[in-house]
């Protein structure tokens, strides 16, 4: 029995969630060692952990 059986457990891969773009959902494939994403398409520039966090949640509710 479950410790916690109101809730539910969602299983997400993590793959393109650091490389794709969190504005324009480009896939950047050559991130290098920045700790900054930088699109090359709408030149966004953000924090690379935030970006694959936002990508992740958006993952997640896309299930």
């Amino acid at each position: 029995m479950s410790k916690y059986p109101d809730k539910r457990l969602i299983i997400c891969t993590k793959e393109y969630t650091s490389k794709t773009c969190k504005q324009c959902r480009y896939v950047k494939n050559n991130l290098g060692e920045d700790k900054k994403f930088k699109c090359n398409k709408c030149g966004l520039i953000v924090d690379r952990e935030a970006n694959r966090a936002r990508n992740i949640l958006l993952k997640l509710l896309s299930q």
